[in-house]
């Protein structure tokens, strides 16, 4: 498989992600990175006997859409209390103490997802996704989430098992 992400760090991680998702006997996942040097071109011959080597069958291609985040804003909150009280006078002095208000961003992330015969080249499987994260996640939250949704995708629609 190949996570066609500028990133090298991001396209480890994803490759790495779906790899660990092989079912001994049934599917295995083959990192692109394990194969191919990302700083070298390869012919179609040499890439293709490559594949034949490794006895790799498919070809699964991430493709990275459109990313970005969402922002919003939590408000603060504010607590009152008598910080000086008598008993004959009541609550003479009151403190009010704010807790919070920040500001956050949700990333989110669109992928396509592609499937190739590795004999023939032609395309036999493509699904795309949308995955988001909380105001603490990061890139590779996403690329896990997207690496999941991928692999569900393929068992639902029946290409692995």
């Amino acid at each position: 498989m190949v996570a066609a992400f500028a990133d090298l760090g991001i396209r480890r991680e994803t490759e790495d992600r779906l790899a660990a998702a092989s079912s001994e006997g049934h599917f295995r996942f083959v990192p692109s990175y394990q194969l191919f040097f990302p700083g070298r071109q390869y012919t179609p011959e040499e890439t293709r006997g490559l594949l034949r080597q490794h006895q790799i069958d498919a070809t699964l291609v991430i493709f990275p859409g459109q990313a970005g985040a969402t922002a919003g804003y939590v408000p603060p909150t504010y607590t009152s209390g008598c910080t000086v009280w008598s008993s004959t006078g009541g609550c003479s002095q009151v403190t009010t103490t704010q807790t919070g208000g920040y500001s956050y961003q949700k990333l989110w992330a669109q992928f396509t997802a592609q499937l190739y015969d590795a004999t023939t080249g032609a395309g036999v499987w493509v699904a795309s996704a949308t995955t988001g994260g909380n105001a603490f996640a990061s890139a590779v939250t996403l690329v896990h989430s997207m690496a999941d949704k991928t692999i569900e995708r393929l068992t639902q629609d029946g290409v692995i098992r």
